[in-house]
């Protein structure tokens, strides 16, 4: 049988600490930026830039659908891992680097495109 010490390796007083939750939120963090560097390094070929006008910011760089089917794709891959996914299935094709300036323009054209299409 095992011991209440051994299962928990860290006491409910530490786990709730503020500390220990400011610890965690700045791991998260880093490990985020991690999988987002990573991501993008392999998606821009080594490059780290916007595929649109070359932005290299990573807080502003952002993954783009191809194909604008990102709605569909949200409902079976939940934001919060979508970079744990595009690792774990090795960088599927149809994403690319954009900046968010480039990534909102590439919709602006979209919507303007399709309401031109539409007839009364």
């Amino acid at each position: 049988m095992f011991k209440r010490q051994e299962v928990v390796k860290y006491p409910r007083r530490i786990r709730t600490s503020p500390e220990h939750r400011r610890y965690l939120a700045n791991w998260n963090a880093a490990r985020r930026e991690k999988w987002k560097l990573a991501a993008v390094n392999v998606l821009t070929n080594g490059e780290g830039t916007c595929r649109g006008c070359g932005q290299g910011d990573l807080d502003v760089l952002t993954f783009d659908h191809i194909e604008n089917n990102g709605k569909e794709h949200r409902k079976d891959v939940p934001t919060s891992s979508f970079l744990w996914w595009l690792i774990k299935n090795d960088y599927p094709d149809g994403f690319q680097v954009l900046c968010a300036n480039c990534n909102l323009k590439k919709e602006v054209i979209r919507r303007r495109k399709n309401r031109e299409s539409y007839v009364c």
